[in-house]
């Protein structure tokens, strides 16, 4: 699978993806432990961002903040590449370290570490629109009006129409712990 993404990709470039993958990987990170969740939304699929959003509210109903300070990632590895007629997807495997720890609105750590760190592992899966396929088309395909592209729906200006799926670059679209990964 990976010789023939870079056959069809040979400018591809692996460290550049892997830069990516740890870019989101942090910012991530950060915009959960800030509760600042918009500031993910260029770097996921509208399912992962919605979903993500859900897990935020639920903390705060409880009142409780979920932190993840002191983030490292400390490898990545691929683990898969699939393609269909649309999208590409690479999944990774991240390592990395983090305080993290969960407080309650008085400040009290009421599960996890705010002085050790814990290592963690998950799979990370990575979708584009494949280049020059009808999903990467920068145009409403009811109205024909420019879009600008994100990483899951978009409304179109011109006419008001949400469209799912338009052109992106990488973004995360799933994310699983090791023993859920198959």
């Amino acid at each position: 699978a990976k010789r023939g993404f870079e056959g069809r990709h040979p400018d591809h470039s692996w460290p550049a993806f892997e830069a990516r993958v740890r870019t989101t990987f942090l910012a991530l990170q950060d915009a959960w432990s800030r509760r600042e969740w918009e500031r993910a939304r260029p770097l996921e699929t509208d399912s992962l961002f919605q979903t993500h959003r859900f897990w935020m509210e639920r903390y705060a109903a409880f009142s409780l903040v979920n932190r993840v300070e002191q983030v490292a990632v400390t490898r990545v590895a691929l683990a898969k590449i699939d393609v269909d007629a649309f999208y590409e997807s690479i999944t990774v495997r991240i390592f990395a370290q983090a305080l993290d720890w969960t407080e309650d609105a008085s400040g009290k750590v009421v599960g996890g570490s705010k002085t050790a760190p814990r290592a963690v592992s998950e799979y990370w899966a990575f979708l584009r629109a494949i280049p020059g396929t009808v999903a990467a088309q920068p145009n409403c395909p009811s109205c024909g009006a420019p879009l600008t592209a994100g990483g899951g729906a978009t409304v179109c200006a011109s006419c008001g129409g949400k469209l799912v799926g338009g052109g992106f670059d990488w973004v995360a679209s799933r994310i699983e712990q090791d023993d859920a990964y198959a």
